[in-house]
C-alpha cells in the first residue's frame, strides 16, 4: 500500500465515523457538539475541521467515497474478506470481481485538513483502546 493510498483510507475512515455518528444520533447538532469537544481535547483547529465537516454534511462527491474505492483500499491493507464486504457493503462476487483492482486513488483533502482529522481519529482510537478492557 503506497502513502497515498494510505493517506486516502485515513481519509475515508474519518468519514465512514462522522456518518456513523450522524445516523447514530437523530440531531447532527449533537454530533457536530461531540467532534467540536474532542477537536478542543486535541487541540485541533477548529475553522480547518469545520471545513471537512461541511464537505462531508453536503456530501460533496469529491470527498465522499465510494464502496468500490473503500473496498480496494480494505484488500489493499490486507483486511480479511468478509471484514472487507461488512464494512464497505459489498458482496463476495463483487469483492473477487475484475472491477476492483487496480483502481487509482489519492488524498482528496489538503495535508493541514488531513492532519486535524489525524488528531480526531487518533483520539478515538486511543479512547476506544482504552475503554476495550473496562467493565462497565
Amino acid at each position: 500500500m503506497t502513502k497515498d493510498e494510505q493517506i486516502r483510507l485515513n481519509e475515508i475512515i474519518f468519514c465512514k465515523l462522522f456518518q456513523q455518528l450522524l445516523r447514530q444520533h437523530v440531531n447532527p447538532i449533537k454530533v457536530y457538539d461531540l467532534i467540536t469537544a474532542v477537536a478542543a481535547v486535541t487541540d485541533a483547529n477548529m475553522p480547518i475541521l469545520n471545513s471537512v465537516l461541511s464537505a462531508i454534511l453536503n456530501n460533496d462527491r469529491q470527498y465522499i467515497p465510494t464502496k468500490r474505492e473503500y473496498a480496494y483500499l480494505l484488500k489493499k491493507s490486507s483486511v480479511p474478506v468478509r471484514r472487507v464486504c461488512k464494512l464497505a457493503g459489498i458482496s463476495p462476487n463483487t469483492y473477487y470481481s475484475a472491477t476492483t483492482d487496480d483502481l487509482y486513488t489519492e488524498p482528496r483533502f489538503t495535508p493541514i485538513q488531513y492532519a486535524e482529522m489525524m488528531k480526531i481519529l487518533k483520539f478515538f482510537n486511543q479512547t476506544y483502546q482504552d475503554m476495550e478492557g473496562s467493565v462497565l
